[in-house]
C-alpha cells in the first residue's frame, strides 16, 4: 500500500493491516495531513474483478472527514472511478465497483484521509454475470 503526506505515525500499511480497529489510539488506522490531492493505493496481486471495496471508517471521532472521498480501481495507467462517499457516520462503508483491474486508490481531496481497514471484495470468476449451466 501507499500513500502521500502520512501524519501522527498514520502511515499507509495500517489500512491492510488485517485490523478492523476503529479508533486511532488502536494503532490501525492511516492519517494523512490535510492537503489538497491526498490518496491511499493499494497493488493487488493480480488483476481481479472487483466487486465492492469496503472501508472501516474512524469512529472515534471526526467520521464525517471521509465524506466525499472517491474510491477507484485501475488497470495499467487508466483508473475508473467507482464512487464518492457519502458515510452518514458509517463505521463500515462499501463501495461497488463491479470493474476488472489490479489497484485500488481512495482519494480525499482538502480534506484528511483516515482508513482504518480497506478490503477488497472479489469474484471468484472473470465474468460473474454469466451463470453456469446446471443439467
Amino acid at each position: 500500500s501507499s500513500g502521500i503526506n502520512a501524519e501522527y505515525g498514520g502511515v499507509a500499511s495500517r489500512a491492510v493491516d488485517g485490523d478492523i480497529n476503529s479508533v486511532w489510539g488502536g494503532k490501525s488506522c492511516t492519517h494523512s495531513a490535510k492537503n489538497k490531492d491526498n490518496f491511499w493505493a493499494v497493488q493487488l496481486d493480480q488483476e481481479e474483478y472487483v466487486r465492492d471495496v469496503i472501508i472501516y471508517n474512524r469512529m472515534d471521532c471526526c467520521s464525517e472527514r471521509i465524506d466525499g472521498a472517491k474510491v477507484w480501481i485501475g488497470s495499467g495507467d487508466d483508473w475508473t472511478e467507482c464512487g464518492t462517499i457519502d458515510s452518514n457516520g458509517a463505521a463500515v462503508i462499501s463501495t461497488t465497483c463491479d470493474a476488472q483491474g489490479d489497484k485500488i486508490k481512495v482519494t480525499n481531496d482538502a480534506n484528511y484521509l483516515t482508513l482504518c481497514e480497506v478490503q477488497v471484495i472479489t469474484f471468484e470468476e472473470e465474468n460473474p454475470s454469466e451463470e453456469m449451466d446446471e443439467e
